[in-house]
């Protein structure tokens, strides 16, 4: 696995990757159930999509699809939840 800043590229040990495992355990990481499926942009302006948890991780715990390639890579749900709010925010603001 590697990992650049607060993204980890994913290996695919204990990730949950339906929508429903998503909704039981999002909520204890600050998210909701209508984020499986979101996309968000990370400052560089790299889109991903959120496709599951990895609940058993302690500080990666987002996975995600790099909408560009298709990678699929590791977020802190800390930074998921900030890029998602940064997200609403620049669409309430168009």
């Amino acid at each position: 696995m590697s990992g650049v800043g607060s993204i980890r590229t994913a290996d695919l040990h204990g990730i949950l990757l339906t929508e429903e495992s998503f909704r039981e355990h999002c909520v204890k990481l600050g998210l909701r159930g209508s984020n499986f499926g979101a996309e968000f942009s990370t400052h560089e302006g790299e889109r991903f999509k959120i496709i599951g948890l990895r609940p058993t991780d302690k500080k990666y715990t987002v996975v995600t699809m790099r909408i560009q390639d298709g990678k699929q890579c590791m977020f802190s749900h800390f930074h998921v939840v900030a890029l998602l709010h940064a997200e609403r925010q620049t669409k309430e603001l168009k």
